[in-house]
């Protein structure tokens, strides 16, 4: 099972507003066009937070190497490094590589209900690449502040 068959079995699970009640609340009559920009922003998004990413693996591979001496520090280094790795692969996962997106072709359906079903599988992909994006965020805050707290203990103790 992928990230994303993981985070849609979720979805299905708890998230109960369809489609059609999502486009229809917002006002929306391209649901097409509109979570395709949806999605683009959550890439447009997701690279922004690998640059982040990028920048704190190097931070912390140079604070590894500055608290050397310090065995607490050292650890908790360590940790924030590994979980930074783990956010990463999150995020390069749930970039869109070999998968090409449905919704940029100008498709001919045999049926409004066939219609309707490539826009729903569109919808539930929206869903399942925000998911991980928005929980992969909230974990790169948390470890980028517990990084701050880290820094200012060493510099409080010194």
């Amino acid at each position: 099972m992928g990230l994303r068959d993981f985070s849609l079995k979720i979805i299905r699970k708890h998230h109960k507003i369809s489609c059609d009640v999502y486009l229809a609340s917002r006002g929306i009559k391209n649901g097409r066009e509109h979570l395709s920009k949806q999605i683009g922003m959550i890439n447009d998004n997701i690279s922004s937070l690998l640059t982040h990413v990028s920048a704190m693996v190097a931070a912390t591979a140079l604070l590894l190497a500055i608290f050397q001496d310090d065995d607490y520090l050292k650890y908790a280094i360590l940790a924030e490094m590994f979980l930074y790795t783990i956010a990463t692969f999150l995020l390069i996962l749930n970039l869109p590589f070999l998968q090409p997106y449905p919704w940029t072709h100008d498709d001919e359906y045999e049926s409004k209900d066939a219609e309707l079903e490539a826009l729903d599988d569109i919808y539930e992909t929206y869903l399942a690449r925000r998911y991980i994006y928005v929980y992969t965020a909230y974990m790169i805050c948390i470890l980028t502040m517990i990084l701050a707290v880290i820094i200012l203990i060493h510099f409080l103790q010194v």
